[in-house]
């Protein structure tokens, strides 16, 4: 488009619904609701506008734990909020939407784990959770109830299952690979598996700024990413591996029928998806750490 039909009344333009700032190209927008007029044109707007409402559901939380008195409930999921949440994205066990009189909806996503309640209060975008409100955890059943919002949405789960399976498999892979080099061995100077839960606060850390990035494809054709990184923890030098598995390459995808109806926007989306962590862990041995640092380079500088 020219300049002269820009700057005309003829020519159509989108507002930031944050910011309100002017954009010729609705590509510039990101949208984070279903069947919305709310664009944005950066992360910090969508932050920005939705950080009110972000407020108002911790506060009805807290509130609520105070009235049924669980304040201070412990709940053991026995794995990382991430691979929580990759499992609930993968496969929710409940779905429930709210609606309110604008038709602007929220959305309650419900997964169990562990016998354990795992609940996301969201918008949804293309079928998944996209702005996250709330995150928690309960094992009482009056606190789930307080989730069941609105109209309770079918879940379709032909390929979100799947999916788990995949990921579940190659978790089994990967721990099979970590006990052929000796890491649960009794007399094995490295960090007890059964400590890995105290370590997985280094996951985020891992994945935002990681020392070295690879990526590789295993026996299954699918593309694994290794995230790598270094710290120090307690004044002892370790490594974190986070190990994922993108989804713009899973075999799995050959099961499903829904593939072949896909609209061109569809596929880029599908090329564009988030990955799905499988296994995170601590190592001291870089022994544990070669082993795992194998594929393409992406990211990072070949280290010691």
């Amino acid at each position: 488009m020219t300049n002269i039909e820009q700057n005309n009344f003829k020519s159509p333009f989108y507002t930031c619904f944050s910011c309100r700032s002017i954009h010729t190209n609705l590509q510039d927008l990101l949208f984070v609701e279903e069947n919305s007029a709310k664009g944005f044109c950066k992360e910090e707007c969508i932050e920005d506008f939705y950080r009110p409402l972000l407020k108002h559901y911790e506060k009805l939380e807290e509130t609520l734990r105070i009235n049924f008195h669980l304040e201070d409930e412990t709940v053991l999921l026995g794995i990382s909020e991430e691979e929580a949440m990759a499992r609930l994205i993968a496969a929710p066990d409940e779905i429930w939407r709210l609606t309110n009189d604008l038709s602007e909806e929220i959305y309650s996503y419900i997964k169990v784990i562990n016998r354990a309640f795992y609940i996301v209060l969201c918008t949804s975008y293309k079928n998944e959770p996209s702005y996250i409100f709330l995150t928690t955890k309960t094992n009482e059943q009056k606190m789930l109830d307080a989730f069941r919002i609105g109209e309770k949405v079918s879940v379709e789960v032909s390929v979100s299952r799947d999916l788990e399976e995949v990921i579940e498999r190659k978790k089994s892979e990967i721990l099979a690979r970590l006990l052929e080099v000796s890491v649960f061995d009794e007399f094995s100077e490295d960090i007890p598996m059964d400590q890995y839960i105290l370590y997985h606060d280094l996951v985020g850390p891992t994945m935002e700024d990681a020392d070295e990035i690879y990526e590789y494809k295993d026996k299954h054709g699918d593309l694994l990413v290794t995230y790598t990184k270094s710290f120090k923890r307690n004044e002892e030098a370790i490594f974190y591996l986070v190990i994922c598995l993108k989804d713009d390459s899973l075999s799995l995808k050959n099961l499903s029928n829904e593939i072949d109806s896909m609209t061109s926007d569809d596929e880029q989306l599908q090329n564009s998806m988030t990955i799905f962590p499988i296994f995170s862990f601590p190592t001291r041995l870089g022994s544990v750490y070669k082993e795992f640092k194998q594929g393409k380079l992406l990211s990072g500088h070949l280290s010691n």
